[in-house]
């Protein structure tokens, strides 16, 4: 198939990107700067959830609601890690001008986002209480956040059809209708976090029930999105059905994609089971400031998210050249705006941290981890900047490997070994093993890009022009 032989497009509607024309770095600040924003406001309405619970619940509310974190992402990251999947394939169908594949692949997703969605809820209510005691959370909290994961898990449904019906409209370059729809969602979480927590005193009961009507109003305005399209990307409750082409196909990138989200959370869950040890206030405190570097990679993650949206819409038409082009400017931006955000979060950590948390001792917790981890938050970032390239190239299982060498692997044997020792047994001590992680994710991940690269070209060759 020749370059020429492919017809151009005509985007119908302002809100779709056809990333395959144009000058390349307005390109992605116009398809990240959505993102952005959704991004940010997804982690302060979740942050919201924190800073109620921390000013308005019970002793022990805050820390149950922080050391629920690592397990919940690690029974849900994976699946959710498949909608990576359906990005990279939209993405790419959209590129190619393949209709019926673009439109078998949407249609695949949403019934697989409601059948996952159905088995977590049972999962994670079943699941919740004997996790936490094998976490080691303190018997004070237990009770506080078992019953916070319980009601979390009811809202799996949603949750998964939101993320895998904002994956397709954001393959397709339409960031602004899911930003439009979270920011309503993340409003009416705050008022219901506020009604429920200090008006009814549900406590963290009422904190996770905001959560669930706010994720089930963004998946049902993204589901109506779809059906209201006009073209193949128009959801269709007739064609609703499994094509199994398309679901080993999304698997195959997803999946990947799910697992090495599953190896994070893993480690994450050795770290906060090696920190709970030290008590409440650091689990607090841990919690607050984990709350903000969500802020800062959520931030970074809009950048993540327009290379993979922009590789596999230029990877439909073998266009290597601005996918090239699309990951340096990635990198500066990441380099530039990143290192910005991460320098102004260690700077205002005190303040930042008294927003979520009242007392001194949980305070003093979180602007520790915070000055540990904070600057080293844009090296991550830089990470998944090649990281999303070579997902966009379809090679989904290289950067899960590394990952679980570079940043599974890394922290578990700091933790095995350095953290042990007595010097660096302290809580400082076992935030040091994720800087660390970071900047050995960096290197390894370049190098595999141009492997990728090079392979990718080798084996699709570009179109003729």
């Amino acid at each position: 198939m020749n370059k020429a032989e492919v017809k151009p497009r005509k985007i119908r509607g302002s809100n779709k990107i056809d990333m395959c024309e144009g000058a390349i770095l307005p390109l992605i600040i116009r398809f990240a700067i959505p993102l952005l924003i959704t991004g940010i406001l997804q982690v302060l309405f979740n942050a919201a959830d924190i800073m109620v619970v921390g000013k308005f619940g019970s002793d022990h509310s805050l820390a149950a609601v922080s050391s629920t974190g690592s397990i919940t992402a690690l029974i849900v990251n994976l699946f959710i890690g498949l909608s990576v999947g359906t990005n990279v394939l939209c993405a790419r169908f959209f590129g190619a001008r393949d209709g019926k594949a673009l439109s078998e692949t949407i249609h695949t997703s949403m019934v697989v986002a409601v059948i996952i969605g159905a088995v977590l809820t049972f999962v994670g209510i079943v699941s919740s209480a004997p996790l936490l005691r094998m976490m080691a959370v303190p018997d004070e909290v237990l009770p506080l956040a078992a019953l916070y994961m319980q009601i979390y898990f009811v809202g799996m449904i949603p949750s998964l059809v939101y993320n895998f019906a904002s994956a397709v409209l954001r393959s397709v370059g339409d960031t602004k209708r899911p930003m439009y729809f979270l920011t309503l969602a993340g409003v009416i979480n705050v008022l219901l976090n506020l009604l429920l927590v200090i008006v009814f005193r549900l406590d963290v009961a009422g904190v996770a029930i905001a959560t669930i009507v706010s994720q089930t109003v963004s998946a049902v305005l993204c589901v109506i999105c779809l059906f209201r399209e006009s073209d193949d990307v128009k959801l269709c409750i007739d064609k609703l059905k499994i094509t199994k082409q398309r679901l080993v196909q999304i698997i195959r990138v997803g999946l990947p994609a799910g697992l090495q989200s599953t190896m994070f959370s893993i480690a994450n869950v050795v770290v906060q089971s090696s920190l709970n040890p030290f008590g409440a206030a650091v689990i607090a405190g841990s919690g607050a400031a984990g709350s903000i570097e969500s802020l800062l990679f959520t931030a970074l993650d809009s950048i993540y998210q327009a290379i993979v949206s922009f590789t596999g819409q230029n990877f439909g038409q073998r266009s290597y050249k601005r996918i090239l082009r699309a990951q340096f400017w990635g990198q500066v931006i990441v380099y530039t705006f990143g290192l910005a955000l991460c320098v102004l979060a260690v700077v205002f950590a005190h303040p930042l941290i008294s927003l979520y948390a009242d007392k001194p001792d949980e305070i003093a917790a979180g602007v520790d981890r915070l000055r540990v981890l904070g600057i080293s938050v844009f090296i991550f970032a830089s990470s998944n900047v090649a990281v999303a390239t070579i997902r966009g190239l379809g090679y989904s299982l290289t950067p899960m490997i590394t990952s679980l060498i570079c940043v599974c692997g890394a922290r578990l044997l700091w933790i095995a070994t350095i953290f042990k020792l007595p010097q660096f047994h302290t809580v400082s001590g076992l935030y040091a093993a994720f800087p660390v992680s970071y900047i050995l994710s960096l290197v390894v991940q370049s190098v595999c890009l141009v492997f990728v690269y090079r392979n990718a070209v080798k084996r699709y060759p570009p179109m003729d022009l």
